[in-house]
């Protein structure tokens, strides 16, 4: 699960409308919202030829630069299929707290991990889409009850996109392993807590007197297991000299040469 919002619609449908009224919220707010747009013209550049960016450009394959303007940019030359990963990097890279996806439909309608908003015209344009998981639809004009009216009613639209921040930053905190120690998966689990039904402390994964770290993600480990690496790790940390009557805690760190990689635990 991603901090990843996807406005789907056809053209002239008000994405553009929702997206801006999102963005223009919740960043002032205070958080960090970057949209990202499908251009679905397989000619299309923002270089300009015969700038001697294009030069740059068209010899290394990407380019950055930075204006006194104060705008400053990277361009990429570069396929990208996947723009779920694609959001992973950027959102790595500049820390935001939310990407607004305009487009791409046939690349998140399936993908129950993204919430959506469905900008219809009619209501077959809902079944056209298809949207699976989190969503919900608008329009600029009436449809029905259940499609909110757009621009009159985009408040229910933005605090949808709200309500999926707050379940999101508290999934942030849940182990993110889906073990189901608790009966659910750990977004299933934030909703929850969420909504009050559940605290944090519910969350067994967290209490757990164990954990195994490899390369920086959690392993899900049963009862059995746990008991297991207790009692072995005491049982040789106590054979140590130095080691004082009352451990409280033990940390072990090992290093794998090579290509092995790294585990903590």
């Amino acid at each position: 699960m991603l901090p990843i919002v996807a406005v789907l619609g056809f053209k002239n449908s008000g994405k553009t409308m929702v997206i801006s009224e999102i963005c223009r919220r919740l960043c002032r707010e205070g958080l960090k919202v970057l949209p990202i747009k499908h251009i679905p013209h397989k000619d299309f550049t923002m270089i300009r030829n015969g700038k001697d960016t294009s030069v740059l450009y068209y010899n290394c394959r990407s380019v950055g630069y930075m204006s006194d303007s104060g705008e400053t940019g990277i361009i990429i030359r570069k396929e990208i299929s996947d723009i779920v990963d694609f959001c992973v990097k950027v959102r790595n890279m500049f820390n935001y707290d939310l990407i607004v996806l305009e487009g791409f439909s046939r690349k998140v309608s399936g993908n129950d991990e993204i919430p959506k908003i469905v900008c219809v015209k009619e209501l077959k344009d809902l079944e056209h889409f298809n949207p699976s998981g989190m969503y919900i639809a608008c329009s600029l004009r009436e449809i029905s009850r259940e499609i909110v009216k757009i621009p009159e009613e985009i408040e229910k639209i933005v605090n949808f996109v709200r309500t999926f921040i707050k379940i999101f930053n508290i999934y942030e905190k849940l182990p993110k392993i889906d073990c189901r120690k608790c009966g659910y998966t750990c977004w299933r689990m934030a909703e929850k807590i969420y909504r009050g039904e559940k605290t944090i402390d519910d969350c067994r994964s967290l209490q757990s007197n164990v954990k195994l770290i490899v390369n920086g993600s959690e392993i899900s480990l049963n009862e059995f297991v746990q008991k297991l690496y207790t009692n072995v790790i005491i049982g040789l940390v106590r054979s140590l000299k130095g080691v004082p009557n009352n451990i409280r805690d033990i940390r072990i760190e090992v290093k794998l040469q090579g290509d092995m990689g790294s585990c903590a635990s």
